[in-house]
């Protein structure tokens, strides 16, 4: 819309719903849909500041989420399959039936429910300003932005329902260990491991700030750019502090458990987010030089120092170590029906 001759101001939203098969249990029943829905808006100003300069601002936020729900095929809960003390791990976790495992020349198979229920959620949001002004042999450009990210990932394991693994280890001849059939460990009731995982929760958010400067100097038959750029990154943040870091020697206060040197947010010295803000200066210079003045042959060359954002695979890394996504295995399980023996 265009406010005034030297204002104008437009709005978009987009909204995109597609979904896919999750086709990746081996047991067609077992299948299910996963979509990924988006919602982004954007609002951009432009404003003319007489005949040299120009503003321009915009706002955008954007919302995706990728879900997927567990086929109701597969949500039943151990004990009405006959197991005796196979459970889910925490009482809110949604009930699945456990996976089994086959592998061996007889036979193999897989009997998995996919990694559902899941939601990987996004939320970017962003603003900036920048003005453009020529002035003489100067086009100067500046601006700033803010950037806000968060993000949740909440999914299954295999292993989170439970799961059996028949390789062959209880058919195998006792003198000399050859042998063994996966297909025949099954049909016998006799698992080689079992284990059973939490499941992946997390939610972290960070946040940025960057701005820049530059010029374009026009000297003759050579133009001159000139710039620098400040960014402002801050560690992702976990909500619930659940990531840990290595310091040699240190042993954690908040898990005093835990081996030495492995440290939390909360031990000493050790910050939310592990790593400190990072403020990068970061300069440009270039030239272009009209050879011949005709504007046909050029001679350029350029430097720079560029920054990158921390992504947010660093604090996933940090949030799968102890004590926050345990997985036990047990060799030679006590029993199918109960892997887990009598006394556990």
């Amino acid at each position: 819309h265009k406010l005034t001759d030297a204002n104008s101001f437009n709005v978009r939203y987009h909204h995109d719903y597609p979904t896919a098969p999750d086709d990746s249990s081996d047991i067609e029943q077992f299948h299910t849909r996963i979509g990924n829905e988006t919602h982004a808006w954007n609002a951009a100003d432009t404003h003319l500041f007489g005949d040299t300069m120009v503003g321009e601002g915009r706002v955008s936020w954007s919302d995706i989420a990728t879900t997927a729900s567990l086929n109701s095929t597969a949500a039943i809960h151990p004990r009405e399959l006959g197991f005796t003390n196979v459970d889910v791990t925490e009482p809110w976790y949604p009930i699945r039936v456990p996976v089994i495992q086959v592998d061996g020349n007889a036979g193999s198979f897989n009997f998995n429910p996919t990694q559902s229920p899941r939601v990987r959620a996004s939320k970017v949001g962003s603003a900036n300003y920048k003005l453009s002004w020529v002035a003489g042999r100067h086009n100067v450009k500046l601006g700033g932005e803010f950037v806000y990210k968060w993000q949740k990932t909440f999914r299954h394991h295999n292993s989170s329902s439970g799961q059996f693994v028949f390789n062959g280890e209880g058919t195998r001849r006792l003198s000399d260990g050859s042998g063994g059939l996966g297909m025949a460990d099954f049909l016998l009731g006799l698992p080689a491991t079992y284990s059973q995982a939490t499941l992946f929760d997390k939610t972290d958010w960070t946040w940025s700030t960057h701005y820049y400067v530059q010029d374009d100097v026009r000297i003759n038959r050579v133009t001159l750019n000139l710039g620098l750029r400040l960014d402002h990154q801050t560690p992702w943040i976990e909500t619930g502090d659940r990531i840990g870091n290595y310091v040699p020697g240190q042993q954690s206060t908040r898990y005093p458990q835990a081996p030495r040197g492995l440290v939390y947010p909360g031990d000493e010295g050790v910050r939310q987010g592990i790593i400190r803000s990072s403020f990068k200066l970061n300069p440009r210079v270039g030239f272009a030089y009209d050879v011949r003045g005709d504007g046909r042959t050029a001679i350029r060359a350029g430097y720079g120092k560029f920054a990158t954002v921390i992504e947010a695979i660093l604090v996933s890394n940090m949030n799968e170590v102890p004590p926050f996504h345990p997985n036990v295995v047990l060799q030679d399980p006590f029993a199918f029906q109960d892997p887990w023996g009598p006394d556990r």
